[in-house]
């Protein structure tokens, strides 16, 4: 019985859904006053968020690979 796409790409959505939360902290962190302060901390959570935003990509790339091979055969 095939899996809802909710459950194969939990985990993507999971990671996609931290890396939102960062980005968030990034603009809350950046914009302290409404202006553009970038201090470390800021850049941190940037990157964080980047990082999980691409592995979430990628989980979900590979299980959208995974499903599409599994139909063909």
């Amino acid at each position: 019985m095939p899996q809802s796409p909710i459950r194969r790409y939990a985990l993507a959505i999971w990671l996609a859904g931290i890396a939102l939360i960062g980005a968030i902290e990034f603009y809350r962190a950046a914009f302290p006053e409404g202006v553009f302060i970038a201090t470390a901390g800021a850049w941190i959570w940037l990157a964080g968020s980047s990082v999980t935003g691409g592995i979430a990509i990628v989980l979900a790339l590979r299980e959208r690979r995974a499903t599409t091979r599994r139909n063909s055969s």
